[in-house]
């Protein structure tokens, strides 16, 4: 999956517990643990598999609903 794609649904996930700043915060936690790099650029690719475990440590049963929502948009 695209890391822009991903990013994108952490960050509304996360818009939906705090402000803008927090959302922010979060979706760039949530990359990192995900292993995205900055200088691979936003079409890099990030494995569906990477992504669910990270979804499966920071977010609950909810979120992961929201999370997964957002991505398949």
């Amino acid at each position: 999956m695209r890391a822009v794609d991903v990013y994108i649904a952490a960050k509304n996930t996360f818009s939906h517990y705090g402000d803008e700043t927090y959302a922010i915060s979060k979706a760039n936690g949530f990359m990192n643990r995900c292993g995205a790099k900055k200088e691979l650029g936003p079409d890099q690719d990030i494995p569906k598999s990477i992504i669910e475990q990270v979804v499966f440590a920071m977010l609950d049963a909810d979120s992961e609903q929201v999370f997964w929502e957002n991505l398949n948009k």
